[in-house]
């Protein structure tokens, strides 16, 4: 009878082939799961704790479903989505904000956190992005200043980790490596709301670090191009009300992005191709679909059934009756104009404060949620670590 042999037996390169899966699809929790199995399957793989810089155990396909959840409700765990396969998964993140607030986080699942209080200096905190999924943290020398009562989105970009934050509160655009001895500040002019080309401010602020140490990437050269693809008259919308332009990335490639003219009676969308200094207008994005806001994404709709391929999802809010909607455009459609596409309600403020209103959400409403609603930042000094949050 032959001898039974056990998985702790498996050869190395298979353990690695299997792991290699799970970093493609950026799911960094199995691969954890996987290195705790036995010693010598810890052994056959990489220690993203001991690795933080390598850019397989970044988090870049996560959306934090449940941020505002979060500060309502303390202590559930937080959900996560992996907009690429559509796998859910709750987090519990109260170890890695046993000191810290939630700043923001990243359209990736990177949290930035900030330290509950400023010691001397009130106006200065302490900065550092945790990866949930690891428990890696990298901390910043620099402090941020003057962050109180702003809103921020954020990228994490670069082998270096530059962290580019993005005020939408100011339009002011703040970046660092974990070296730096200060944030620096850019007032410069990025259109109405620079939050909503974040990819690509935050790819030009990493050149900026790489070029300051001396260093060259294939991407330096191709920003400012892009920039002024995306800056052409046909983004402007030729003055009709209501328009914004969003770049939105298209691929786990740097440099891989799409321009998104969102108008009042239709979208567009473009792939922008910095070498040859254009954009193509395009009218498939194949099985996937766009969130558009102040913080956009793409997801798989082939993985997430609830919604449509090929169209642009984004939230109306009616002020006067304090009631938001989901709508959607179908990118693929001929006629120039088209009449959004009502999809159902979408989640108001006081949905997450009163009880009797909790209710399951769809995946299409919290997705869209988590494109406009940004917390605002506020100094904690009574222990809580409960926040503000406005929408735009």
């Amino acid at each position: 009878m032959a001898q039974q042999q056990s998985w702790s037996s498996l050869p190395a390169d298979l353990v690695s082939r299997v792991a290699d899966c799970l970093l493609a699809t950026n799911d960094l929790d199995y691969y954890d799961d996987l290195r705790g199995v036995c010693h010598h399957w810890r052994s056959a793989t990489d220690d993203p704790r001991r690795n933080q810089h390598d850019p397989r155990f970044r988090a870049t396909r996560w959306v934090m479903l449940g941020e505002r959840e979060y500060h309502y409700s303390a202590g559930s765990g937080d959900a996560f989505v992996n907009i690429a396969t559509g796998r859910f998964l709750r987090k519990n993140l109260a170890p890695l904000l046993r000191d810290h607030v939630l700043l923001t986080t990243t359209t990736g699942g990177l949290l930035v956190l900030a330290a509950r209080r400023g010691g001397s200096r009130p106006h200065a905190v302490a900065v550092r992005v945790a990866n949930p999924f690891t428990g890696s943290v990298i901390r910043f020398a620099a402090p941020l200043q003057n962050a109180t009562g702003l809103r921020f989105t954020a990228d994490v970009v670069g082998f270096s980790h530059t962290l580019v934050l993005v005020s939408v509160t100011s339009n002011e655009v703040f970046w660092a490596d974990p070296q730096s001895e200060s944030f620096s500040v850019d007032t410069s002019s990025h259109g109405s709301c620079p939050a909503c080309r974040l990819p690509l401010i935050a790819a030009g602020k990493c050149a900026a670090v790489v070029m300051g140490h001396g260093r060259r990437e294939s991407l330096v050269d191709s920003l400012a191009v892009a920039n002024n693809v995306v800056d052409q008259p046909i983004l402007s919308g030729g003055g009709e009300d209501g328009c914004r332009c969003y770049v939105v990335e298209a691929g786990a490639s740097a440099g891989e992005l799409l321009a998104v003219l969102k108008r009042s009676n239709g979208v567009d969308v473009f792939k922008i191709d910095s070498a040859r200094n254009s954009m193509e207008r395009v009218r498939s994005i194949g099985t996937r679909a766009l969130f558009l806001g102040i913080r956009s994404f793409l997801v798989d709709a082939d993985r997430l059934p609830t919604i449509k391929p090929n169209c642009a999802y984004f939230l109306r809010t009616d002020i006067a009756a304090l009631a938001r909607d989901v709508y959607r455009f179908d990118i693929a459609a001929i006629e120039t104009e088209q009449k959004p596409e009502w999809v159902e309600e979408g989640i108001r403020d006081n949905d997450f404060i009163w009880p009797i209103n909790l209710r399951p959400f769809t995946v299409t409403q919290l997705l869209c949620n988590y494109t406009m609603d940004i917390l605002c930042h506020q100094p904690v000094w009574d222990g809580s670590c409960f926040g503000e949050y406005i929408d735009n």
